[in-house]
């Protein structure tokens, strides 16, 4: 498992892959700041939350994008084959780059949370829930890259899929809420199959709205913010390395 570690970080500093979300950051900051800036009022709370809203999409689709197509070519070039052929369980090696990507993805939250920080939020408690809220969520994200590059046979179809479900999941707070306000549609079989859907998919998909929240760097957040995040994590994480360890088994390398 270790080798396993040890190819996704050289690969990835190989590929430039830390390098290039590194000048993006540091692009998006500047860019936010100059941008906050501009704002009639509240220019700094404005600059801190355009900093940290873009930084967290980037972390999140460029570990989609690296996962997915990082464990494609493993399959297409049958690297993952040799490595099975390893003294290695299945499971180990899901697990392996389940740790690989972690390890880059704590390295990016650390980075967002240092540039975050050299704007000032007004509320530190806040920032502190923010930043573990995301090294979270890009854990969700990084065990939902592995189960969809494993899944999936094509790299881009498996990239799409980690996509929409991720903006299904950070959406579903929204859509809910707009369902609440107008519960009516048109036709009442119609609304009630759509509440009635949305509600099953809203049970099985993570509720990403809630973690990294940008106010909770001007106001701070609540313990039981902190609480509802960690369940979360605790069941999605598992959920989708197991279903990914099934699959891997089901194609019978």
């Amino acid at each position: 498992m270790r080798g396993v570690v040890h190819s996704i970080v050289l690969i990835a500093l190989r590929d430039r892959f830390m390098h290039g979300l590194l000048v993006l950051m540091l692009v998006v900051c500047y860019l936010s700041s100059v941008f906050g800036y501009t704002a009639l009022m509240e220019e700094a709370a404005t600059a801190i939350t355009l900093a940290a809203g873009s930084m967290r999409a980037l972390i999140m689709f460029g570990l989609m994008v690296f996962g997915c197509f990082h464990i494609h070519q493993s399959l297409e070039s049958r690297e993952l084959e040799s490595q099975l052929a390893r003294p290695i369980s299945r499971a180990q090696l899901v697990l392996g780059y389940f740790t690989g990507f972690a390890l880059l993805a704590l390295v990016l939250v650390l980075i967002c949370a240092v540039l975050v920080a050299l704007l000032q939020p007004a509320s530190w408690s806040g920032f502190a829930l923010f930043a573990a809220s995301l090294f979270a969520e890009s854990l969700i994200v990084v065990s939902l890259a592995i189960f969809a590059g494993f899944a999936l046979k094509s790299g881009v179809v498996s990239v799409l899929v980690a996509s929409a479900c991720y903006l299904l999941a950070r959406l579903m707070g929204f859509f809910l809420l707009t369902l609440t306000n107008r519960p009516g549609i048109g036709d009442p079989l119609l609304t009630e199959i759509t509440n009635s859907s949305l509600q099953l998919v809203a049970l099985l998909t993570p509720r990403l709205d809630f973690f990294a929240q940008t106010s909770w760097l001007h106001y701070g957040g609540a313990v039981m913010d902190g609480w509802l995040i960690a369940l979360q994590t605790l069941i999605y994480v598992p959920m989708l390395l197991c279903a990914a360890i099934l699959d891997l088994r089901r194609r019978g390398f």
